[in-house]
């Protein structure tokens, strides 16, 4: 349990780690599930995924740890605040927890990720999305809420009449 935890609060902020590959993470989620009585991992076809997010010519990748089954474990890499996420770009791991995701083009490719509402300053049944962009070599995002008493309301006449 400690050691699940331990993965969890790690998963929570991205994390760049240099040359991580497919191979690699699936091989990381295949010892951790063998660590917990010999346990078998089971990957779903749609787990991992190419998509375009840098624009450097070659597609990037994306590991959704919820297509990643355990035979001795209900959900090792997920729970109340969706599973893992491990997009593979530059070279670089980033790590993050969603509950689905989805690649928009908003004057280039946007990864938009459904998060629990703690990342937003919420509570857990709020929504919550997060906009990551390449640029500059790495992987940066944003997401907030934006409220009237933070200054955030959208001004009367652009929009939200």
């Amino acid at each position: 349990m400690r050691r699940l935890l331990g993965l969890a609060v790690l998963a929570l902020a991205p994390q760049p780690v240099l040359g991580w590959t497919v191979d690699d993470v699936v091989s990381e989620a295949r010892d951790f599930c063998a660590g917990f009585d010999n346990g078998q991992i089971t990957v779903a076809p749609t787990a991992v995924q190419t998509v375009e997010l840098t624009g450097e010519g070659e597609p990037e990748t994306i590991i959704d740890w919820g297509g990643i089954d355990c035979s001795t474990m209900a959900s090792p890499w997920g729970g109340t605040g969706g599973s893992t996420l491990t997009i593979l770009a530059g070279g670089q791991r980033f790590d993050h927890m969603a509950f689905g995701w989805q690649v928009v083009d908003f004057d280039g490719p946007v990864l938009l990720l459904a998060q629990h509402g703690i990342n937003c300053n919420a509570t857990g049944a709020d929504r919550c999305v997060q906009a990551l962009i390449w640029t500059a070599g790495t992987l940066t995002g944003a997401g907030w809420p934006v409220s009237e008493d933070e200054g955030g309301a959208m001004p009367e006449g652009e929009g939200n009449e």
